[in-house]
């Protein structure tokens, strides 16, 4: 066997159309997107049929493997809808949706979805997140005894939702490009995001400071001292305004 044909791995289980790469924790992580338009490592997603055929990006901030992928349009065949009681649907039959004139609201609309996962064991494993076991709401318990954890009273997961970056809008070939960078304050990133406009035919840049928890805090944070001339030097504290312009899409679990 020639040198480079023992170096090299064929994947031919499926049609594959997108592919990339990542460097996390000093190990390398490739990505793919099959003609399904699902991105393996994403099988456990309710939202991967919201992902447009599209090159995609995955990046490392640190601590998570962040995957970042197109939504599809309004007009889209696995396109779903808002509806009046809560949640979505993208059955033509129904008509409890919500409506903006006499069109249909889309849940998603060419915007930017956010996944982010954690290497354990070289393994990529979704993101648990504690919620009440028994409403399954993060922050709505069904009673006084309801109890918080990372399971619902079943013993199924409680996985990270799929967050959407509505401020990123009329995209159109993934053409679009993400990156925790640094910051002059210590122990605190901004996520550098630039993102053609399909809508004016620009490039939009967003910088958005990285939350506590490692996601987009749109609102930063506040950094004040003393108002007092003499203690003006001595003093530097920050307060964060809290919140982020990021809206949470439903997954398995």
């Amino acid at each position: 066997m020639a040198p480079q044909e023992s170096l090299l791995k064929i994947y031919a289980d499926r049609s594959y159309r997108h592919v990339t790469m990542a460097r996390h924790q000093g190990t390398t992580v490739a990505f793919a997107m099959d003609e399904s338009r699902r991105i393996v490592y994403l099988f456990l997603s309710t939202t991967a049929r919201l992902t447009v055929d599209a090159p995609f990006h995955v990046v490392s901030d640190g601590t998570y493997v962040v995957v970042l992928r197109q939504s599809v349009g309004e007009t889209h065949s696995d396109a779903v809808y808002k509806l009046t009681g809560g949640g979505c649907s993208g059955s033509a039959s129904r008509t409890d949706y919500v409506l903006s004139g006499t069109k249909k609201v889309p849940l998603v609309r060419d915007t930017l979805l956010c996944d982010r996962f954690l290497l354990v064991d070289g393994k990529l494993k979704p993101v648990l997140e504690v919620r009440y076991k028994r409403s399954r709401h993060a922050t709505r318990p069904e009673s006084a005894k309801d109890s918080l954890g990372t399971e619902d009273m079943e013993g199924r997961p409680f996985h990270e939702p799929t967050q959407e970056l509505p401020f990123v809008r009329n995209l159109t070939q993934g053409r679009f490009a993400a990156l925790p960078v640094p910051t002059a304050i210590s122990g605190v990133q901004r996520w550098q995001l630039f993102a053609h406009n399909d809508a004016t035919g620009r490039v939009d840049s967003f910088s958005v400071e990285q939350g506590a928890q490692g996601l987009f805090n749109t609102r930063g944070i506040r950094f004040h001292t003393s108002p007092d001339p003499l203690y003006r030097d001595a003093v530097f504290e920050r307060n964060r305004a809290g919140g982020r312009m990021a809206r949470s899409r439903g997954r398995t679990g």
